[in-house]
């Protein structure tokens, strides 16, 4: 059984590290407990859509609640009829424990997804591994089912489950790190990914400055909880205003310094090669269409010459 400490949690997955003084190399992926493995210190935001097909669930999960709460806040006043203002603490109570039941809903709701998307993706890893494009990728081992005892602050947990095991790297996002590989490694790992049926669904990690690492100068990808092959999916996540405003973001963030001016320059050549079009005439042609050369078109239809920071 393996012995790990926490180490970080993000939108899908919680980070361990092995326990001993002497630890290994790699850290240790489980899916997203929210609420139950950390504490769940976030709003519960919106449930997914298919969870409010209906106007009357959404209503009695959502509606209801914030109008019995915004309705019988303190201002019950002398002028308030006295009938109401008898009303009002046992239905702001009542507000409260709504609020808290749809809250723990959802929480057991979103753990179940996402150790349903966890498997999804140790599958697409499996499936990416065949296509032969493991070497994109920062090194890694699948356990589909481990046994662990996880070190959260205090407290102990057990846990008996599927794993991710990768190597230990150090994701990029400065300056520096933009001068020190070829953009092209980028563009080609995406490409080759679409070019067998493989996506990423986050907008940040298609321009390049999330889940990326350096690898002996080479650039892979670290983060795989968004890999996907739904084509609708990942073309959304290209739409130009969506990648648009991640370059913004990001931009703007630093303001008139060089560092703005080289996400910039970044971001601006990405975009030449990652986006909707592209997308459409890369995807699965080295399945669809196997009598094409695998990995030799992404780069021969771009530029001849290979763009470095």
């Amino acid at each position: 059984m393996l012995d790990l400490t926490f180490l970080a949690t993000g939108h899908r997955q919680h980070v361990f590290v092995r326990t001993s003084p002497n630890s290994d190399d790699w850290v240790y992926k489980i899916p997203a407990a929210p609420g139950y493995l950390v504490p769940y210190r976030h709003k519960v935001g919106k449930a997914p859509r298919r969870l409010l097909s209906k106007k009357g669930v959404r209503w009695i999960l959502f509606d209801a609640p914030y109008r019995l709460g915004r309705a019988f806040e303190p201002r019950a006043s002398s002028s308030t009829p006295r009938p109401l203002r008898w009303l009002a603490a046992p239905l702001r109570v009542a507000s409260r424990i709504g609020a808290t039941v749809r809250n723990r809903v959802f929480l057991a709701y979103f753990r179940r997804a996402r150790a349903m998307n966890f498997t999804t993706m140790l599958d697409v890893l499996e499936r990416l591994t065949r296509a032969g494009l493991r070497d994109h990728l920062v090194p890694f081992q699948i356990i589909r089912q481990g046994s662990a005892t996880l070190r959260i602050d205090d407290r102990t947990v057990s846990y008996d489950g599927p794993m991710l095991m990768q190597h230990r790297v150090e994701t990029f996002f400065t300056k520096q790190s933009l001068a020190t590989f070829e953009w092209d490694e980028l563009v080609d790992a995406l490409h080759a990914l679409w070019r067998h049926g493989f996506a990423l669904t986050e907008k940040g990690e298609n321009l390049g400055y999330r889940s990326w690492a350096l690898i002996d100068g080479h650039l892979r990808l670290a983060d795989t909880s968004s890999l996907s092959t739904d084509f609708r999916l990942a073309r959304n996540c290209l739409r130009d205003d969506f990648l648009a405003a991640q370059q913004n973001m990001v931009v703007s963030f630093h303001g008139e310094s060089e560092m703005a001016t080289a996400f910039r320059e970044f971001f601006d050549y990405l975009r030449q090669h990652v986006n909707q079009a592209r997308l459409d005439a890369l995807w699965r042609i080295d399945v669809d269409r196997p009598a094409v050369a695998s990995g030799g078109a992404s780069v021969m239809e771009r530029s001849p010459t290979t763009r470095r920071a």
